[in-house]
């Protein structure tokens, strides 16, 4: 799933645009690092070791890649398949207001209804922020 046609700007994203280096400010300066999607995580995991009061969705949302330009990663760019099918199912659900299995809500195996309120609450909190960050402009 992509939510691409959601966002306001452009975003680079670590499948499409085979993303090799990201950009981001550490104490001041602007660093250039080579990665893949494995050393993206490692260099997030070291900045919030540095930094462990900074929420790690800040961390990432402050890294920026670009093959021309500097755009923001796009988040969904950086899961792995099952996630990405959590994310589809829930969205496909939302979107034409049924649920994934037979009967009613009661019915449904809690891991999937679990599942499905971390990502509605993730996706609106992540709405939040991009409505925020739209307003600010």
């Amino acid at each position: 799933m992509c939510r691409a046609d959601g966002y306001r700007e452009k975003r680079c994203c670590f499948i499409e645009d085979k993303i090799n280096s990201v950009y981001y400010l550490h104490e001041g300066r602007e660093i250039t690092e080579d990665v893949d999607i494995d050393g993206l995580w490692e260099l997030v995991g070291t900045l919030h070791a540095e930094k462990p009061a900074v929420p790690v969705f800040n961390i990432v949302k402050s890294i920026n890649a670009g093959i021309k330009s500097k755009v923001e990663l796009c988040p969904t760019s950086l899961i792995d398949d099952n996630l990405n099918r959590i994310l589809t199912i829930e969205n496909m659900c939302e979107k034409y207001k049924c649920l994934p299995f037979d009967g009613g809500y009661c019915d449904q195996p809690k891991i999937i209804m679990e599942s499905f309120e971390v990502v509605r609450s993730t996706v609106n909190l992540f709405d939040e922020y991009e409505a925020q960050k739209a307003n600010a402009k």
